[in-house]
């Protein structure tokens, strides 16, 4: 099951920040099949060409940004491998608004971590 992260923030002019706006989302993926590197994940499924995630982890609907650009420079995505974030563009690299893969392998029993707004605006 995925997890929403919600919040309120006052915009100083008396009013507040749409909360979609500011609404996160995570997906947790338990390896339970080494994704070799460069294996490329489907963050809807957990699965690679090769690797898998499945037992213990859970899957949001999340979406990526619509670019590797704008995934590289978007401070509020997040990517994380057994707790440590990772380098965007670096350490793992964005394929498409579902789809993502790291440079090194992935092996049995790491966690990856994926958070995103809910609503990209």
């Amino acid at each position: 099951m995925g997890f929403i992260i919600f919040g309120s923030v006052s915009s100083g002019g008396g009013g507040t920040v749409d909360e979609d706006k500011i609404k996160m989302i995570q997906s947790s993926y338990l390896v339970t099949t080494a994704f070799p590197a460069l294996d490329v994940i489907d963050l809807r499924t957990g699965e690679g060409t090769t690797g898998v995630s499945t037992e213990g982890g859970s899957f949001a609907n999340i979406t990526l940004p619509t670019s590797a650009s704008l995934f590289n420079n978007n401070g509020r995505v997040n990517i994380r491998r057994n707790g440590v974030d990772q380098i965007k563009g670096t350490d793992v690299i964005w394929d498409s608004t579902t789809t993502l893969h790291f440079v090194e392998q992935i092996d049995i029993d790491e966690v990856i971590e994926v958070y995103a707004p809910l609503k990209y605006v």
